[in-house]
């Protein structure tokens, strides 16, 4: 063991010294061998390569030394002690098998990338979303308005109050103003839709027990708690249940063609892969 660490400390020296030139002799092995465990090697290229480029001295060294360590540990098993497992065959055929779906996967996103169907036409989407609308349901309720965070003692407080509920565009101008000068936290969703559960998470309230109900029968929230008062005021609601509004829906409904289409694309490539493959004489069914 003590040898070990006598080791690390070495490489973690060299580490330091490599990093600090922009060159290295390197052996005819391509690196500078650090540590041996059967028939694995630990270089200091690899080594080196493990600890990106400008690292502060004191984080490569740790860097390093984790990733000797892991190194170590890791080679201890699959080189020392594996041949003691006695179900290495299915271990071995498990991560063959799981070699070829890495490679096939990545040779179809590679093939379907080229194709390059990633714009979908915006009739496109909404035919979609008509022909889906009775399944297009939303499963908590949605809000547009505007929120804000500010502390009880802020001197932007008392005109937050007086603005936030306000439609006129110059109100808006002033309150955004204010949030920026003053606000714990602002947001502006009045042009957007957002789940209610993320009003939920940032407001230290039950809402009377109510949480799902609430924003459609309460337009405006002003309420302290902890040191803190939140302004919030409701602009637009839809209830859980009801229709999802097509641009809330939109991004959804394009992952869903661009998911369709993908399916279609990988039976047609594994259709034609068979087909060349058998009139090229590669594939032979008996």
């Amino acid at each position: 063991m003590r040898h070990l660490l006598l080791n690390i400390v070495s490489v973690i020296a060299a580490l330091a010294f490599f990093t600090a030139c922009n060159t290295t002799r390197e052996g005819s092995d391509g690196g500078n061998v650090l540590v041996r465990i059967g028939n694995s090697t630990l270089t200091l290229t690899e080594l080196r390569d493990a600890v990106p480029q400008g690292t502060p001295e004191e984080d490569s060294v740790r860097l390093a030394q984790n990733y000797i360590q892991r190194w170590i540990d890791t080679h201890l098993i699959t080189d020392i002690v594996a041949p003691q497992i006695p179900d290495m065959d299915e271990i071995n055929r498990l991560t063959e098998q799981y070699r070829l779906s890495l490679i096939e996967d990545a040779y179809r996103a590679r093939m379907y990338n080229k194709k390059g169907e990633y714009n979908i036409p915006e009739d496109t989407l909404k035919a979609y979303y008509e022909a889906s609308k009775d399944y297009l349901k939303l499963k908590s309720p949605i809000v547009k308005g505007v929120f804000l965070k500010f502390a009880d003692n802020s001197e932007q407080l008392k005109d937050a109050r007086r603005l936030f509920k306000s439609e006129r565009q110059d109100d808006i101008d002033k309150l955004e103003k204010l949030a920026y000068d003053g606000a714990v936290y602002y947001e502006y969703f009045r042009d957007r839709w957002i789940d209610w559960q993320k009003m939920l998470a940032v407001i230290p309230s039950d809402f009377g027990n109510e949480p799902l109900s609430y924003p459609g029968n309460h337009k405006s929230t002003d309420l302290s708690a902890d040191g803190f008062t939140y302004l919030l005021y409701i602009t637009d609601y839809k209830a859980a249940g009801t229709q999802i509004p097509y641009e809330y829906a939109r991004e959804q409904i394009r992952d869903a063609i661009l998911y369709d289409r993908q399916k279609e694309y990988d039976a047609a490539l594994r259709k034609q892969l068979r087909e060349d493959a058998i009139e090229d004489g590669k594939l032979v069914i008996y």
